[in-house]
């Protein structure tokens, strides 16, 4: 089965409980949000063929409270240890990804992932190469290491989580979801277009930012700077 008829099934099946301890999904909306601040409606995404379709999503009913079509889905994925030349590791790992995918995506049109990768936040290759696909189906990812110390680089399709721990960056996601609702999905995930890749670009800069920010007091704290310059620090 290719990659592409194997997220096809996947998104069409009628998905189950998943039973492997690497996937955790947890609905939330972060405590202290200012709710009275988020905006009327953002973009989410909803399922639709081998990808997803975007859609407006409003925030709140007529009263001003949150609604709990809009409370965001966050996938904590962690990575199983490295083990080069394993397939069939790599193939189960591409699977629960698609699988972990479907489920954030039934009911929930504000969703991402949280990884937990092992050194400088490296994942199994297969993991990888699925979740850049789910990138461009319009769910951020967001890269965290076991040993704190995350890599970056400019043409990475994942955000830094910087300093933060796993709870702290769901919980950091979840605002930016719905803040600044779902990355621009691709209209063919496997083939995105110039214009596509453009603008995915464009609107993972604010994730990363906010991200930069969140993680701003601990780096501080750690290197003995102003979180002015542990921002500077992150770019």
């Amino acid at each position: 089965m290719t990659a592409r008829s194997l997220l096809r099934f996947v998104l069409g099946a009628v998905v189950g409980v998943v039973s492997s301890k690497a996937l955790e999904i947890n609905v939330m909306v972060p405590a202290g949000l200012p709710v009275q601040e988020l905006p009327k409606a953002v973009s989410g995404v909803t399922r639709g063929g081998a990808g997803t379709q975007p859609m407006k999503l409003v925030l709140k009913d007529a009263q001003g409270r949150l609604r709990s079509e809009a409370r965001p889905a966050v996938a904590l994925l962690t990575s199983a240890a490295w083990s080069p030349h394993d397939p069939a590791r790599d193939g189960a790992s591409e699977f629960e990804v698609f699988l972990g995918t479907a489920r954030l995506l039934q009911g929930h049109a504000l969703a991402g992932f949280v990884t937990v990768g092992n050194r400088y936040g490296a994942l199994l290759p297969a993991t990888e190469a699925a979740l850049v696909r789910v990138v461009h189906m319009g769910l951020p990812v967001v890269r965290l290491a076991r040993d704190g110390d995350v890599g970056r680089s400019p043409d990475d399709w994942f955000i830094s989580a910087g300093a933060l721990s796993a709870n702290e960056a769901q919980r950091v996601l979840s605002s930016c979801l719905l803040e600044l609702g779902v990355l621009p999905p691709a209209a063919d995930p496997a083939n995105p277009t110039a214009a596509e890749t453009r603008a995915l670009r464009e609107k993972l800069v604010h994730f990363q930012q906010a991200f930069d920010r969140a993680s701003a007091p601990l780096v501080a704290a750690l290197h003995g700077v102003s979180e002015a310059e542990a921002v500077a620090l992150a770019l």
